[in-house]
Formats: C-alpha cells, sequence, structure tokens
C-alpha cells in the first residue's frame, strides 16, 4: 500500500509534464482555424441600434476586400486588450 500511495503521484506528475512538454514545444502564433481562406458566408444585419432606416451590416459590404472580423466580448480580457489596436489599424 505505500508502494501505491508513492508510485500514483510520481505517475500523475509525469503525465501532467508530459502534457505540458509537447505544449512547450507548440508555436504560439499558430491558430488553426477551418475558415481561413474560406469566403465569408452571406448575412444581412440590421441597423445595431434599431434607427428607422439605419444602415446594417452585409456580406456584400466586404466583397472585394479583404477583411478581418473580430468577434469582442466585454468580459473578454485579451479582446479588451487588442481593441484599441483594431481601432487604429482601422
Amino acid at each position: 500500500m505505500r508502494r501505491l500511495a508513492f508510485i500514483v503521484p510520481v505517475v500523475v506528475f509525469l503525465a501532467i509534464a508530459a502534457v505540458m512538454a509537447v505544449g512547450l514545444g507548440r508555436d504560439p502564433k499558430v491558430l488553426p482555424s477551418m475558415l481561413i481562406g474560406k469566403p465569408l458566408p452571406v448575412f444581412n444585419l440590421p441597423d445595431v441600434r434599431g434607427a428607422t432606416g439605419g444602415r446594417g451590416l452585409a456580406s456584400s459590404d466586404f466583397q472585394g476586400k479583404p477583411g478581418l472580423i473580430n468577434v469582442f466580448a466585454s468580459w473578454c480580457v485579451s479582446c479588451r486588450i487588442e481593441h484599441p489596436f483594431l481601432m487604429r489599424l482601422k
């Protein structure tokens, strides 16, 4: 029983260390996505403010132009950090 109490934590530690070692070997700049290089889906959204006659956003607004779509969440810390950069990029 004593041997098992020693072996189990060691095996768990080695498993966690192996997973972390694999993670350290990966490039953090590579973000695999199935959507890169694919056409933008067709959409037609109304004006956010709900104004009458307001111009919304449609997929046709991006026709023939390179674009970057950022999904922003107010609770997302990294979204808040990158927001000023994306506004300058705009």
